[in-house]
């Protein structure tokens, strides 16, 4: 049998200093696979259907929701460190500890490629609520519209399948 799993290796700056990750062969997804296949659509059939289901007519949600909780939440966390320090949308709130670091740090003069300007500029620029970037959205190519609607059909089609195999 196969390993599994590839330990990889790339040497940082340093000689000294390594950045080594485990990724999985392609015996390791098909063994993955394989073992979600029989421990989830097999054991529960009507379940998995019923995602897939969903799945087929909303064949976005999934990347939405990594979208969400992979950029809206850290972005909003961050926002949000950053306006208790005081950093907001018109500058350097005064009497807030980021007005007091600058004070004392700086004087008058910010450099432009530290880290106290970039929170300053992040700060400020990145305050558009959600509801008005989504509006903001450009249309996408209409093939992109083609392969949502080929994941839709795929995902229906593979619901019956399981259906009628798996389903008592």
């Amino acid at each position: 049998m196969a390993p599994t799993t590839r330990r990889v290796c790339f040497t940082a700056l340093e000689a000294t200093k390594n950045i080594c990750l485990t990724i999985p062969t392609m015996e390791g997804i098909k063994a993955a696979l394989t073992r979600f296949h029989h421990d989830v659509v097999m054991q529960h059939p009507y379940i998995s259907a019923g995602v897939l289901l969903f799945w087929a007519f909303y064949p976005q949600f999934p990347f939405h929701v990594l979208y969400f909780v992979l950029f809206v939440i850290p972005r909003s966390i961050i926002l949000g460190i950053l306006t208790c320090l005081g950093f907001e949308r018109g500058g350097v709130r005064e009497d807030s500890i980021a007005s007091r670091y600058q004070a004392r740090r700086y004087g008058g003069a910010t450099p432009s490629s530290g880290l106290f300007a970039g929170a300053q500029s992040y700060g400020a620029a990145n305050r558009a609520p959600l509801s008005a970037q989504s509006q903001q959205e450009r249309p996408s190519h209409p093939i992109i519209g083609v392969l949502w609607r080929l994941l839709a059909f795929l995902c229906l089609y593979a619901s019956l399948v399981v259906l009628l195999k798996y389903g008592e």
